[in-house]
């Protein structure tokens, strides 16, 4: 367990602190780690809160997981998952170590957990392995955090006995500085029309729907692709991209920016007229939340989780086919009148969705749930 990050007034119920441990992945750069420095921060200007983040160190040892619940329940009142199937295990299938660590818990200490991801259902043997490894958490966890009404909907749907659990907070956004001209972008680029999509590749962002977007766009259309791997699979699935755009005769118009570090993120967001988001599957997107704390134009797959956002805020353009897909990047990318009121539609979901009303939501549970304890 590593050195705390926060360390501020205590909480008392019945003259008792509340210890919180934060368990995140081992991971530097992925999106949950970024997620829970966020939340941190702004947990801590509120006060009142005893907060220490946990490394899951174990991984892929399987065996180090009983350890590691063991070690987390030491003096401490509550202790909150970030869970990802991919950061808890991973051997044939992600989220192999789920079982061995929820299991262990004892049950004397609050767990909450944070799911940021559910089972896909486009496969069918990933989905039923993932399933059964989320019935240890649903069974072991106080309450489970998602953030969309979809997410909640399907774990109403698949595992009902555990509905009484479930609580839905959006996923924070904090809104950046903006660059307002596009910094340092390569003299190549000076009069191209810049549509970009970001993140690390994995086949169910559908990457492909970008190149393809390309190769029916003008030549003066160019696609700048903000991914790097992390792992093997990342990288099989980054080459076949590349191959991919060869074969579409558009390797020339599709620039391959590597992983965007936080430093460089409003510099990269400068460059974009438009941010595309053809995911095939998706329960939240922290990269969506990125897009739009820093006020670009978001076109996005139709599929529910990016619909709730679309029609509570008016913010993002959905698209079904990749005809419409297309036809949305020009239509946006030429209607400056048109991105603009998109942009400014953001500032409903950043108000609503702020970090400090959402670190407060999580202050309100620690104290329902420390104090239901007594």
């Amino acid at each position: 367990m590593n050195k705390p990050i926060i360390r501020s007034r205590s909480i008392t119920v019945d003259n008792k602190p509340i210890r919180i441990l934060m368990l995140i992945p081992e991971e530097k750069n992925c999106g949950i780690t970024t997620y829970a420095h966020y939340l941190l921060m702004q947990l801590q200007p509120l006060g009142g809160l005893q907060v220490e983040i946990a490394i899951n160190h174990a991984q892929n040892r399987l065996a180090e997981y009983a350890l590691l619940a063991s070690e987390l329940e030491k003096n401490t009142n509550i202790i909150h998952v970030q869970f990802e199937f991919a950061r808890f295990g991973k051997l044939f299938i992600s989220g192999v170590g789920t079982p061995f660590f929820y299991r262990a818990l004892s049950g004397r200490t609050i767990v909450v957990t944070t799911l940021h991801e559910l089972p896909p259902k486009d496969k069918l043997f990933v989905r039923l392995a993932q399933c059964f490894f989320l019935s240890f958490i649903l069974d072991k966890s106080h309450h489970i955090i998602v953030h969309t009404a979809e997410s909640a909907r399907q774990l109403h749907e698949s595992h009902p006995q555990y509905a009484h659990k479930i609580i839905v907070i959006p996923h924070g956004m904090l809104e950046f500085n903006l660059e307002t001209k596009k910094k340092n972008l390569p003299i190549e680029w000076k009069d191209k029309k810049i549509i970009g999509a970001f993140g690390f590749p994995a086949p169910h962002k559908h990457f492909e729907s970008v190149i393809e977007a390309i190769a029916a766009l003008p030549e003066e259309y160019v696609a700048v692709m903000g991914v790097g791997a992390q792992t093997q699979a990342h990288e099989i699935y980054l080459a076949r991209l590349q191959q991919y755009a060869k074969e579409l005769h558009v390797a020339h118009r599709v620039i391959w920016n590597g992983f965007v570090e936080e430093q460089k993120m409003a510099e990269f967001f400068s460059w974009l007229d438009v941010v595309i988001f053809p995911y095939s599957h998706v329960t939240e997107s922290g990269a969506l939340a990125l897009a739009l704390a820093h006020r670009k134009a978001v076109i996005a797959r139709d599929l529910p989780t990016f619909r709730e956002i679309a029609d509570k805020h008016h913010c993002i353009q959905l698209f079904s086919t990749q005809e419409e897909l297309a036809a949305l990047i020009h239509w946006i990318v030429e209607n400056p009148r048109e991105r603009k009121q998109l942009i400014a539609n953001i500032d409903g979901i950043l108000a609503a969705r702020n970090w400090k009303t959402i670190a407060e939501q999580h202050k309100k549970l620690y104290v329902k749930l420390a104090g239901s304890e007594h």
